[in-house]
């Protein structure tokens, strides 16, 4: 019997370029990027318990107006200081706004990933405790930044009764559950799920990413000749996913279908991907085969594309075992140029840009695109969109610790 089929009926973004798809839709098709030095936000970054302190570099972050703007109009609280554990709240409303499941109680399942969840709070209380000002800190506060605290608020706000988890797998966290949700709708377990992912900066991950010397002092260049890292940026994405018997018995419209899901682990190393691109491509392919396509059918791939030496190399590698002689002739692009590397929330905000992108018959640039890498050598889309129609777009998320994951974004009806 064959598996049921996922699809996308609402999609909710907060991303460096704004809030909604039309914000961050007209970035890709302008090719322009959200991008700011870190110089510039630190002012607004205090207003909330952020200093950049010894970072250098450029970060990509939403409106902090528009943020507090949308959290004004609609009954959105900001939390103890922290503005950006906002962002999942927004996300996840109009997500399901967009899908007709904006009601108390309806039976939706949640699925959420994130890299370091709410440390900032927990960076508030160490800031707290050496100011000597722990009594003042409200006792509640201590339970809101583990993990599952964010799954915890938007159950309860949504009324969410479907099964709810958290997957903390850093870059691939929301690819890892967007791929759990489809195992539990195809399984019968849920009938519909608000999946995604988000992130918020935090002190410690930004100062130590930039130690470990993976980040651009520019905007990121990904599969570029002197590319030196990423970029660092906040955000928060979700999509409703459900059966399409499910999409169909409420009269929802399918955005894309979620056809296909494959994972891996390296098993190498803590940061550096296996040089031989073997798991990468692994999960590629596992991808191809749960979608039941081959790989002749692949019209653009969204790659992970970070700007790291290592990572866009390794990539390029993997793209060619898996796809061979025709990874020439496949559009890749990586939009972490655009927006940044957010972090838990960028496969999830990669997937809605895929939807967006079969959607609409675009394909979204690599910008900042200079002088070209002879070991990078697809067309990485370069500095501009392209009009092209595509049926089936893969979206790649590989991760510290080797966790590869590949998604299968099909555009609906093809």
């Amino acid at each position: 019997m064959d598996p049921q089929r996922i699809v996308v009926t609402g999609m909710g973004i907060v991303s460096p370029a704004g809030i909604g798809e039309a914000p961050l839709w007209s970035a890709i098709v302008e090719g322009r990027s959200s991008l700011r030095p870190a110089a510039e936000l630190a002012p607004t970054f205090a207003r909330y318990g952020f200093d950049p302190g010894e970072y250098e570099g450029y970060v990509g972050v939403p409106t902090i107006e528009e943020l507090e703007a949308y959290a004004s109009a609609h009954d959105v609280a900001l939390g103890d200081g922290e503005l950006f554990a906002a962002q999942p709240v927004i996300a996840a409303r109009e997500a399901l706004w967009e899908a007709g499941l904006d009601r108390d109680g309806a039976p939706v399942g949640l699925s959420l990933g994130s890299n370091f969840g709410q440390l900032g709070l927990l960076e508030q209380l160490v800031r707290r405790r050496r100011a000597g000002a722990l009594d003042d800190v409200p006792p509640r506060t201590v339970a809101t930044y583990p993990f599952p605290a964010v799954a915890r608020v938007l159950t309860r706000r949504f009324g969410l009764r479907g099964p709810s988890m958290v997957f903390s797998l850093a870059c691939a966290s929301s690819n890892f559950a967007l791929g759990h949700a489809v195992d539990l709708l195809r399984t019968g377990q849920a009938d519909c799920m608000l999946a995604g992912g988000w992130e918020a900066i935090q002190a410690s991950g930004l100062i130590g990413a930039y130690r470990l010397g993976v980040i651009d002092p520019q905007p990121c260049r990904p599969f570029t000749k002197d590319r030196m890292g990423f970029t660092p940026g906040i955000g928060a994405v979700f999509l409703v996913l459900e059966t399409l018997s499910s999409a169909a018995a409420r009269g929802a419209e399918p955005l894309a279908e979620i056809a296909g899901f494959g994972a891996s682990c390296d098993a190498h190393h803590i940061t550096s991907p296996d040089p031989d691109g073997h798991g990468m491509a692994l999960a590629m392919q596992r991808a191809l085969d749960d979608a039941g396509i081959g790989a002749e059918q692949v019209d653009y791939i969204n790659a992970h594309g970070t700007g790291t030496y290592l990572n866009d190399s390794i990539e390029t590698v993997a793209i060619k075992r898996v796809f061979g002689a025709r990874a020439h002739a496949i559009p890749v692009s990586s939009t972490k140029s655009i927006v940044g590397h957010t972090a838990g929330a960028s496969a999830a905000l990669e997937a809605a840009i895929c939807c967006l992108a079969v959607r609409r018959g675009l394909l979204p640039p690599t910008v900042h695109y200079d002088t070209p890498d002879p070991e990078c050598d697809l067309d990485y889309v370069p500095n501009a969109s392209r009009r092209q129609e595509i049926g089936i777009a893969l979206s790649n998320s590989f991760a510290f610790g080797g966790n590869n994951s590949t998604l299968v974004v099909r555009r609906f009806g093809t």
